[in-house]
């Protein structure tokens, strides 16, 4: 009797030991789980930030574009202000050679 009470608290101890391994390899794995979702989630907002960063230098750089393009326009308009001078200039030339003949 002796012998078989010392076999359970054997087993006891074993399964015991067995049961604590399984609990500390989940609580491990939960650990290691929770660290991987933790870094994950540091690096998606990390990459959030640095798009955010990108996306205010494209703006900004559209935001040059526009006034550039801008410029371009007035400068075009311009253009076609002094044709049409030259060419009323032209047309006045014109107009005063057939006066004075």
């Amino acid at each position: 009797l002796n012998a078989m009470m010392h076999s359970v608290q054997m087993l006891e101890t074993d399964i015991f030991a067995f049961v604590s391994q399984g609990k500390d390899k989940a609580l491990g794995q939960r650990k290691e789980d929770k660290e991987k979702k933790e870094k994950a989630l540091a690096e998606a907002q990390l990459n959030e930030k640095n798009m955010e960063k990108e996306l205010k230098k494209m703006s900004g750089g559209v935001e040059a574009d526009q006034r550039k393009l801008a410029e371009l326009n007035d400068y075009i308009e311009l253009i076609r202000i002094n044709s049409k001078i030259a060419k009323s200039k032209h047309k006045i030339a014109e107009i005063e050679g057939e006066i004075k003949n």
